[in-house]
């Protein structure tokens, strides 16, 4: 892309271009940093008048706040990046609004594009409850987490399975 990201990072560029596109890697290693540069805006952009919901998802309102959106408004300013809406749980991304959750139970709503933030900190009950949400052709999720246990439930039941279960699925390790 530039000098501003990493071949790594120019790597997840080019191929994340599935339906679930996940970074896996240890805290400060450039994970977060291109979704907010690059992954975030694009996939917002890209979606403007379609059907379905925007979705950042965390592991609450505040480690979205701190982890997505303070770094996004650093990049791209508070005209494009607003704040949590208390109310209805909503901020103004690049014009369109997104809802930012903490990690909890979503039904009956379709998403054109979730943002997973800490996946490794969410419940299965709740990434299973995402992907039967992701029912678009266009729908896209794309998510960081740090590296848990060889049995923790995202690699064993998600990661593992990618294959078995025909997933349209980019991983990337750093």
């Amino acid at each position: 892309m530039s000098k501003l990201t990493s071949q790594k990072q120019d790597e997840f560029i080019k191929n994340a271009t599935h339906r679930y596109n996940i970074k896996v890697g240890a805290r400060r290693c450039g994970k977060t940093y291109l979704d907010n540069l690059w992954t975030i805006p694009k996939r917002i952009i890209e979606r403007k008048g379609k059907d379905g919901l925007y979705v950042i998802l965390g592991v609450s309102k505040g480690t979205i706040e701190r982890n997505v959106l303070q770094p996004l408004r650093q990049i791209y300013g508070k005209n494009l990046v607003g704040t949590i809406n208390s109310s209805n749980n909503t901020a103004k991304l690049f014009g369109e609004e997104v809802y930012c959750l903490g990690a909890e139970k979503i039904q009956g709503t379709s998403i054109k594009y979730c943002y997973g933030d800490e996946i490794s900190k969410w419940s299965q009950e709740v990434f299973v409850m995402v992907q039967g949400s992701l029912d678009k052709p266009y729908s896209i999720f794309d998510g960081a987490l740090n590296p848990e246990n060889q049995n923790h439930w995202f690699k064993k039941d998600f990661l593992d399975t990618i294959e078995e279960k025909g997933l349209d699925v980019y991983v990337q390790h750093y």
